[in-house]
């Protein structure tokens, strides 16, 4: 639509804010759910939030399911549901999302709150637990870690889950970043009162070393796997880590591997 747009239409849509959310009405109603928006993420915190995951890298997780449209989805840390239900805006209908958590309280939101999502599965079971039958036995193409931010749990839960990761699989581990001290708003302050021995120099304080040293250990067990660590010290940010196995792109190098 944009390429339609008039000269004045268009200076009017990148510099008028009113302009561009009418049109984008306009468009949501032409399109329809071709255009499922975002609207979901301005009830997400950002800098102040402390255990989901925040606004931005919500909305980072959704561009990513949206890009690559993910069959499969196997989050381990539903909690109160942002990480599940920011999934299911993403996916299509007929994309699978399984949660796993053992809270009680997780249990009754996905009871009473998820019920409509046909496509949605909670499991309550710990993710240490898990085993291939809990999803059907399904091949997995995005794999969520947000649970017990302990390493021996997340290495048990790998085990399970590697042999079903489709071939081009993502695994995305939450908390992996450091806070900056200069960055701290109060309840990330509050926290590293409570954990003084996780700083690891003066100005950064990783407040997940589990999940630091579990994408440490697939990296060293698994070389087959390239990292992507999404982390930032402008910003208050609980920081994400992109797993994927490593692929040959170039068309040399895959017509020589097929004819091996």
């Amino acid at each position: 639509m944009m390429s339609a747009f008039s000269g004045i239409a268009r200076n009017l849509y990148f510099r008028s804010s009113a302009f561009r959310a009418c049109v984008n009405t306009l468009l949501r109603i032409r399109h329809g759910n071709r255009l499922r928006g975002l609207s979901h993420l301005a009830s997400y915190d950002e800098e102040f939030a402390l255990g989901p995951v925040q606004r931005e890298e919500a909305l980072l997780l959704f561009a990513l399911c949206r890009v690559t449209r993910p069959r499969t989805v196997v989050e381990f840390g539903f909690a109160a549901g942002h990480g599940s239900f920011n999934f299911l805006q993403a996916v299509p209908p007929s994309s699978q999302v399984y949660s796993f958590d053992i809270g009680a309280a997780s249990a009754e939101i996905a009871r009473k709150q998820f019920a409509k999502f046909s496509n949605f599965h909670f499991v309550g079971k710990s993710q240490a637990d898990f085993c291939p039958s809990d999803i059907g036995n399904q091949a997995v193409d995005l794999a969520f870690f947000d649970a017990s931010h302990e390493i021996s749990l997340n290495q048990v839960t790998f085990s399970e889950l590697a042999p079903l990761l489709s071939h081009k699989a993502i695994i995305a581990i939450h908390d992996t970043g450091t806070w900056s001290r200069s960055r701290l708003v109060p309840p990330l302050l509050e926290h590293t009162k409570l954990h003084p021995d996780q700083w690891i120099n003066p100005e950064e304080f990783a407040h997940a070393p589990g999940e630091r040293a579990f994408v440490d250990w697939v990296s060293k067990q698994h070389p087959e796997f390239s990292v992507l660590h999404l982390h930032s010290l402008q910003t208050a940010r609980h920081g994400l880590s992109l797993l994927q196995r490593k692929a040959v792109l170039s068309l040399e190098a895959l017509q020589k591997t097929t004819a091996a």
